[in-house]
């Protein structure tokens, strides 16, 4: 995100919110728009592969803040504040 938009020259992983593991499938899904409401574009990337905790595969979603000098890696989600991480769940197959 910078004042123009997303700029395709920057690099992402989920290293700044979690480990690069093998099978996370880090940005099979990605929604992009103005989360935050600071006028810059912010990038949901899901990971639905990620097993936070000891659950495989029960996925994740991660949010990329932007600013004036590009994305920040800036919060993760999973499904544990909405109910329960489950094996399976593949949370963050489909972003929007």
């Amino acid at each position: 995100g910078s004042q123009n938009g997303l700029v395709a020259s920057q690099g992402l992983s989920q290293a700044g919110l979690g480990a690069n593991e093998a099978g996370d499938r880090f940005g099979e899904s990605l929604a992009v728009g103005d989360f935050n409401g600071d006028g810059f574009d912010d990038l949901g990337v899901g990971a639905p592969g990620e097993a936070p905790g000891s659950d495989p595969k029960s996925g994740f979603a991660f949010i990329f803040h932007g600013s004036a000098n590009g994305l920040v890696p800036s919060q993760g989600l999973d499904q544990a504040g909405l109910g329960a991480n489950e094996a399976g769940d593949l949370f963050g197959a489909a972003l929007a």
